[in-house]
């Protein structure tokens, strides 16, 4: 569980600054939050094709004819549910991270006035 904690808060702070970046080129939190949602789509998807894939004992190059672990192969409800473990956590904590870098830049803004 404490992994999932800090893993969670690395994913905020690394949302929050990839935000930060992307709010100082374009100057806009929605298309900030737009590439920060195409990131978090695309780590999904990749978790999605990589999930569970057996390591070849021996194989021609091209087709694997016997499989380390008796050729597991993830089933499609397993790799929808990776996929959405991943998005949700990210999306989540990259939209944690970038709502404290719009108040804080908020704050900042008020305080030089």
């Amino acid at each position: 569980m404490m992994i999932k904690i800090l893993l969670f808060a690395f994913i905020t702070y690394v949302g929050g600054s990839l935000a930060k970046t992307f709010y100082d080129e374009t100057g806009s939190w929605n298309s900030a939050w737009a590439k920060g949602a195409k990131m978090s789509l695309g780590l999904a998807v990749l978790g999605w094709l990589l999930i569970g894939t057996p390591s070849c004992d021996d194989s021609d190059g091209i087709r694997c004819y016997e499989y380390a672990d008796d050729g597991y192969v993830p089933t499609f409800q397993q790799r929808n549910e990776r996929f959405a473990n991943i998005l949700g956590y990210t999306m989540a904590a990259g939209t944690l991270g970038l709502a404290v870098q719009a108040r804080l830049k908020e704050y900042n803004d008020r305080k030089r006035r």
